[in-house]
């Protein structure tokens, strides 16, 4: 909106042919203001259920979702007709999230048309696909089994995972997607069978991505599909880091670091300034491909200070993003400048395997007491630290 104090007809003119949505005139009359402001929010309603009712994705050129619903349900009443099986298949592509991040929204929309005109060909001359909005396409079989459209779909995954996609330039990026699967001996109606899909694919993506669910298949677990989406709803980096115990300056020797690494059995640990804000990280495979390691060596010549920072309360989906696109890395949780902890690939892993009383864990066994996080002084003055 643009406000004038003078009614002049030559600059209301030019401003809206240059974009501008409407005029008004100073002082405001707010009635007047709202009025125009409920005018704009209807045509912005009508545009956007318009939308939602086009025959296609204006990003991929497919059927729209609206479009595929109707589609789905001709098929059903057709095959209906004539005892005819018919399945559907929901396809979500994982971690787009990163490419979103990384590259923009304008490398997200080519990497959709890419992987639309892939499905196109996989295929064939059978089925009908669509963009379900987002991330997600669906694929109606006719004629089709469960079980045939699984496998179809399986093959999919394997021929989606194995293309190389270009997303920006000549960079090359691979991708997984998840899958569901339903057929319409399990469903009541088209509409049921697509939500069934639909329930597969949210299983498939909450028991690691990467994978075909059947709903005839896992129908049994259904009753797991809220929980176990909800198992990280609230999970966040403070619940999943390690605590440090213990940080590294930039100026203390490699040999102290070694030590202290030792020390803690841990594989990294922070480097702070003198006000005790973080400044890097300095890790085990640093300091032992370190070429001048000695007395003289000092913390800033072996740390890393490209190190990603997470707020305690991010969510762990940002982490496991992160991890996704470089699982050798660390990150540090920190706040106000100060490390609280580490994170690593390795570590968000071990969240998930089983534990026992009598195997905590699957590496060598901590002590049982957290006299281990002690850093005695004599080990320190036989490496010459300085008190």
């Amino acid at each position: 909106l643009l406000l004038v104090s003078t009614a002049d007809e030559a600059q209301a003119r030019a401003a809206l042919e240059a974009g501008i949505d409407d005029v008004l005139l100073l002082p405001v009359c707010y009635g007047e203001l709202l009025a125009r402001l409920r005018v704009a929010a209807r045509v912005l309603e009508h545009d956007r259920r318009v939308s939602r009712q086009e025959a296609f994705d204006p990003v991929t050129g497919l059927w729209s979702q609206s479009a595929f619903a109707g589609q789905l349900r001709q098929h059903w009443a057709a095959a209906g007709k004539k005892s005819e099986d018919l399945a559907c298949v929901v396809i979500d592509l994982d971690l787009t999230r990163c490419v979103r991040q990384a590259e923009g929204e304008a490398s997200v929309a080519r990497l959709l048309a890419a992987v639309a005109q892939e499905l196109n060909r996989l295929r064939g001359k059978a089925g009908v696909l669509a963009c379900l909005g987002g991330d997600r396409f669906g694929v109606m079989m006719p004629a089709a089994t469960s079980e045939a459209a699984a496998e179809w779909a399986e093959k999919v995954r394997q021929e989606l995972a194995e293309h190389p996609f270009r997303t920006h330039g000549e960079t090359e990026r691979r991708l997984t997607v998840s899958l569901g699967v339903a057929g319409s001996k399990s469903a009541g109606s088209a509409d049921q069978m697509l939500e069934q899909a639909i329930a597969a694919l949210d299983l498939a993506k909450s028991s690691g991505r990467n994978c075909v669910m059947r709903w005839d298949e896992v129908a049994g677990e259904t009753s797991m599909i809220s929980v176990q989406s909800k198992v990280l709803e609230r999970t966040t980096a403070r619940h999943v880091m390690t605590p440090c115990p213990v940080f590294l300056q930039a100026d203390d020797s490699s040999i102290y670091a070694g030590e202290l690494l030792r020390q803690t059995r841990l594989e990294a640990l922070p480097v702070v300034d003198g006000g005790g804000q973080l400044t890097g990280i300095c890790k085990q495979d640093l300091l032992a491909n370190s070429p001048r390691r000695g007395p003289d060596q000092r913390v800033s010549s072996v740390m890393s200070a490209d190190v990603r920072r997470f707020r305690p309360t991010d969510d762990v989906a940002a982490l496991i993003d992160f991890f996704n696109k470089d699982p050798l890395a660390w990150a540090v949780v920190a706040e106000d400048g100060r490390p609280l902890g580490l994170v690593s690939c390795d570590s968000l892993v071990a969240l998930s395997q089983s534990a026992s009383s009598s195997n905590p864990a699957n590496e060598e066994p901590y002590d049982e007491t957290t006299a281990y996080l002690l850093v005695p002084d004599l080990a320190l003055d036989e490496v010459g630290q300085e008190d």
